[in-house]
């Protein structure tokens, strides 16, 4: 289903004109982005790729419940934690992803280890997220079918950035912010 809604996005990426973002799908991302800005491509060719996060092992047991000591703010969404817990991992081997709406436009994600119940993080997204099993990369707000309207100007990325996570040692932390206008304007005062 990922993996359908992605071809479709990716899809109306391309009846947009002067600006558009084009990346592979979750299955073949490869920390290559190129963004169409007033005609030109830049290029970003060193982001984090899911290959170079190698995914933790499969979980050995599931943890009867969260671990509600792991996280400040987990018994506030004590039921949709819950129920994610007893849904199979999908993330980075024995980690789950659980994601709740929290108005137009924004997500709430957790990361759970479903074999100790211990709430890794909880961030926001407005665009989504990008994650595999076999990997420990996360990426938060994708540049993937956000483009909503028809512009020539690099304004439109204002305070747009993509975040990647990963997990390591046991801990969910950033890997790297795009900060997506200023590296596009990098890229142009370059040309």
């Amino acid at each position: 289903m990922i993996r359908s809604l992605l071809v479709l996005l990716l899809g109306a990426i391309s009846l947009f004109g002067g600006l558009s973002a084009h990346a592979q799908d979750i299955e073949t991302w490869n920390g290559t982005m190129t963004l169409k800005v007033a005609g030109r491509d830049y290029v970003f060719p060193d982001l984090p790729a899911f290959e170079k996060y190698p995914a933790a092992k499969p979980p050995s047991k599931i943890a009867a419940d969260i671990d509600w000591s792991s996280h400040k703010l987990a018994k506030t969404y004590r039921t949709r934690l819950r129920e994610g817990l007893k849904e199979d991992a999908n993330f980075n081997g024995h980690y789950k992803v659980v994601s709740h709406g929290c108005g137009s436009g924004c997500q709430g994600n957790w990361v759970v280890d479903v074999e100790t119940g211990e709430v890794l993080g909880q961030f926001y997204t407005s665009s989504g997220t990008l994650y595999r099993k076999d990997s420990a990369l996360l990426i938060a707000d994708p540049l993937m079918g956000w483009e909503e309207n028809e512009t020539e100007d690099v304004s439109a990325f204002h305070d747009r950035k993509v975040i990647f996570f990963a997990v390591k040692k046991g801990r969910f932390s950033e890997v790297r912010v795009f900060e997506v206008q200023p590296e596009v304007l990098g890229q142009m005062a370059k040309r």
